[in-house]
């Protein structure tokens, strides 16, 4: 009997340590509605979108619950209604670019999850075109694959407009030393095929321009070589300037580059003669 008790309390020991549960399953649901509302969208796709959330939303049981949001530069907690009053002003004009000029859609997905209560079951719906401005969206479907939150997606008409932007402006490096060249590489891309210019500028001021050739939805780098000719911060800016366009406010993207003195370099030699060749290449290098 002593031997018995041991070994069932030893047994109900590790059950504790391992912290059983009962699983079991949950019909209660709580739905997170994810809509793309960036400026690579239709808007008039958007209207059909919102009709089917609403008649999905009327179909939900008594305990089940839902939250829409407008994903774009971030996402945004909104109504049915407010999302129709949102969408025919910008339809009639009224400009939200900030706001619609990205589609941080990984970000917008693990934002959203936040507000999934507890008890429930978790749906996130993404509605989109499917043309992000991240690239973490591998990582936020595997964190919400691991957090047991159901994702689907419905497609969402893309602009039909012309239109190109500048999708980056990246430097080969964060300072550099005056009179050294740094290499520049911007990233343009159009949703049809089309010719534009792409134009370097330093500090507002025009330096250069390449003519480009652009693929529909691929995107194209372009590389500058650009002197840093004084020292303290400087600004470098691209702007795309294409044949055929429906949204300026993308077509420019800056960088800055932090730009220290003229390098110095100490030479010693037992012969300071044997030296000078070497000496007069990096002066003539500045």
């Amino acid at each position: 009997a002593s031997f018995a008790l041991r070994a069932l309390g030893l047994a109900l020991l590790v059950m504790g340590l391992a912290q059983p549960f009962l699983r079991r399953e949950r019909r209660d649901t709580h739905l997170n509605f994810l809509v793309d509302v960036s400026a690579s969208v239709q808007l008039d796709a958007l209207k059909p979108v919102i009709d089917d959330i609403e008649k999905a939303t009327k179909q939900l049981g008594a305990s089940d619950s839902f939250t829409l949001y407008a994903l774009g530069d971030g996402i945004r907690a909104t109504s049915v209604a407010d999302f129709r009053a949102v969408i025919d002003k910008w339809s009639k004009g009224v400009s939200d670019d900030a706001f619609r000029a990205h589609t941080r859609l990984a970000d917008g997905m693990l934002a959203s999850r936040l507000s999934f209560p507890g008890g429930k079951a978790r749906r996130l719906i993404v509605c989109s075109d499917g043309v992000e401005t991240d690239a973490n969206l591998d990582a936020a479907m595997k964190q919400l694959k691991e957090e047991a939150v159901d994702v689907c997606f419905r497609s969402i008409k893309p602009l039909s407009d012309p239109e190109a932007s500048v999708a980056s402006l990246e430097a080969s490096s964060s300072s550099a030393f005056e009179s050294e060249v740094v290499r520049l590489t911007a990233r343009v891309k159009a949703n049809t095929a089309m010719q534009a210019k792409v134009r370097l500028s330093h500090k507002g001021v025009a330096m250069t321009e390449k003519p480009v050739t652009l693929e529909a939805n691929k995107e194209l780098p372009v590389t500058f070589d650009a002197p840093m000719a004084t020292s303290g911060a400087s600004v470098w800016g691209v702007e795309i300037v294409p044949e055929k366009d429906h949204f300026p406010i993308n077509n420019h993207a800056e960088t800055v580059i932090k730009v220290e003195g003229k390098p110095r370099v100490l030479v010693i030699h037992d012969d300071p003669k044997d030296m000078r060749t070497f000496a007069q290449s990096l002066r003539s290098q500045q």
